[in-house]
């Protein structure tokens, strides 16, 4: 009897070691997930494809935007993928600047159109200030910034529109009642603005309208916007601050004048007389301690000097202060590679303008594509690591104007990756994969234009969960623990 209970007992202790064993994260390449891969999911490998609009909000396995660059795009709480106007093709074929709103469901692997005309250079139909409504649109646009906020909402800010225009129009899309609405802003193209009193909110308070600036949420759902173009071509350097429940703009931080060079002061130390140089076609994350941060772009250097820049720049808004926190005051810089996938301290991007970023799941900062120095485009992919504040570089090649390798749709592979391209877009979702939608690049002809492929990578340092991991270690627990109960009563009864 003894030897019975001993038996049931090391049966016990074995399923519970094999229930831990399966619950584990995994590192390791699982089944058809291939790390530090790219998977093109949709659309074509060639360059200026026009689109299938199908039916308004259906999906359809012919649905597909044109080839477009300077859009809209985020990921919503379902993690499907979105993206609104841009530049690029609308349904029959012309070339424009566009309004529609599509959504990519990414467990259905197609895509529907949501909202917005299927036509280029539409006008708005702004509706009431504040108030959601189906019928409502923004003007068709492209280089406008864009954001999610803490409820799951889309937002849109200025950007670029017919005749050359710049907007200054803030709009948000309701994910759960599908209507946009105008929010805040002029319904009037290159609106002069008003500053208003530093740092203090007002009705009457209104960023200049602007193309191409940044933006940020932060943990209050506030929103930021910085820097852009203004009419005329010159570039701010002013940082403002909406607050959604109020309604009313701040201006916070930087010039209310254009064209102001940077003051860098000393790497990695805040001072109240730093500030970026005024600039536009940059790129922006927000730390998870709320701090915002900007790189590069097309501006102004300390000596006053234009060109493409590599700065990387820390915004404290608790100290209402800026420090330059790598990369070069100059303009151009070639940057510095190193190692594939190793981190160091002499890493640094080449300088470029018209690249895209966004924040991985363990709150890095990634940075993709974009125009460098010598005016050609890259494909490389890098990591600012917060923690070692150190870049790394991920993927993608060191070299320029690169063919994209596609491979076959819908299959990882660690060989394949989109060509060199500019004004592309890229998202993060909550599971750290990486999606990049269109911009202007090269195809796998080698021939440049608008683009509308999608691709997700996979990183190389990403963790994986087994997907029966949890309700596995439910159902072995249990079992394990009914037979441990019946061993001991077995050895009461004994």
């Amino acid at each position: 009897m003894k030897s019975k209970n001993r038996k049931l007992t090391y049966f016990s202790i074995f399923l519970l070691i094999l229930c831990i064993f399966y619950s584990i994260p995994e590192t390791y390449v699982s089944g058809d997930i291939l790390l530090d891969s790219w998977t093109w999911v949709a659309g074509s490998n060639l360059d200026d494809q026009f689109p299938t609009y199908g039916s308004k909000g259906e999906e359809a396995p012919g649905n597909v935007p044109g080839g477009r660059q300077s859009c809209a795009t985020w990921i919503d709480d379902e993690e499907n993928y979105w993206l609104f106007g841009g530049y690029g093709y609308d349904s029959i074929g012309s070339l424009g600047l566009l309004n529609d709103l599509w959504r990519f469901n990414t467990t259905s692997q197609q895509w529907a159109w949501i909202s917005g005309s299927n036509l280029i250079n539409q006008p708005s139909i702004f509706g009431a200030k504040g108030v959601f409504h189906t019928n409502n649109q923004p003007v068709c646009r492209y280089e406008c910034t864009s954001f999610k906020d803490n409820d799951g909402h889309f937002w849109i800010f200025g950007g670029s529109t017919t005749g050359g225009a710049y907007r200054g129009d803030l709009w948000c899309f309701n994910t759960t009642l599908k209507a946009w609405a105008w929010i805040a802003g002029s319904n009037t193209d290159d609106d002069p603005g008003s500053y208003g009193i530093y740092r203090t909110f007002d009705v009457g308070n209104l960023p200049p309208a602007r193309t191409i600036c940044c933006s940020w949420v932060d943990s209050d759902n506030l929103f930021y916007i910085f820097g852009g173009m203004a009419p005329g071509s010159a570039y701010y350097n002013d940082l403002w601050c909406y607050n959604p429940t109020l309604w009313n703009w701040a201006w916070i931080s930087g010039n209310n004048a254009t064209n102001e060079n940077g003051v860098y002061g000393i790497k990695g130390i805040e001072d109240t007389s730093n500030h970026p140089g005024a600039r536009t076609t940059f790129t922006s994350w927000k730390s998870y301690d709320d701090h915002l941060w900007l790189f590069g772009g097309w501006g102004r250097s300390w000596s006053g000097a234009t060109g493409r820049l590599n700065d990387l720049w820390r915004y404290n808004k608790t100290t209402d202060k800026w420090a330059w926190m790598s990369g070069s005051n100059e303009t151009n810089d070639p940057g510095y590679w190193g190692t594939k996938g190793v981190p160091h301290e002499l890493n640094m991007p080449k300088a470029r303008y018209l690249a895209a970023s966004c924040v991985d799941s363990n709150g890095n900062f990634l940075l993709y594509s974009g125009n460098s120095p010598d005016t050609s485009m890259l494909n490389d992919l890098w990591k600012y690591d917060l923690g070692l504040a150190q870049w790394v570089w991920i993927s993608g090649n060191s070299s320029t104007s690169v063919i994209g390798l596609y491979g076959t749709k819908g299959v990882a592979n660690t060989s394949t990756y989109p060509g060199s391209r500019q004004r592309a877009s890229i998202n993060c979702d909550n599971d750290g994969y990486i999606w990049v939608f269109g911009g202007y690049g090269v195809g796998s002809t080698g021939d440049l234009g608008m683009m509308n492929d999608l691709w997700m990578y996979t990183p190389a340092d990403l963790v994986i969960i087994n997907e029966y991991s949890y309700f596995a270690l439910i159902q072995l627990v249990l079992f394990t623990s009914v037979l441990i109960a019946l061993t001991q009563i077995k050895r009461k009864r004994k």
